[in-house]
């Protein structure tokens, strides 16, 4: 059984991983939509952009989750 310190620190921690899920669809979002406006040249640009972007929110995730 946990005690109440143990529960308040796991709530902090969900509270940590569900703000980092809120960021990273927030940031993917308005990446897609800048990306939906743009010429063909520019799509790859940014592109390039939005996955090295996600997967830098993953690994933020990924530590929240195991850190």
């Amino acid at each position: 059984m946990m005690g109440r310190s143990q529960v308040r620190v796991s709530d902090r921690g969900l509270d940590d991983v569900v703000r980092a899920c809120r960021e990273f669809a927030r940031s993917s979002l308005k990446v897609i939509g800048k990306l939906v406006g743009s010429t063909p040249g520019v799509h790859w640009k940014m592109t390039e952009k939005l996955v090295g972007s996600l997967s830098e929110d993953a690994r933020k995730i990924t530590g929240t989750f195991i850190g």
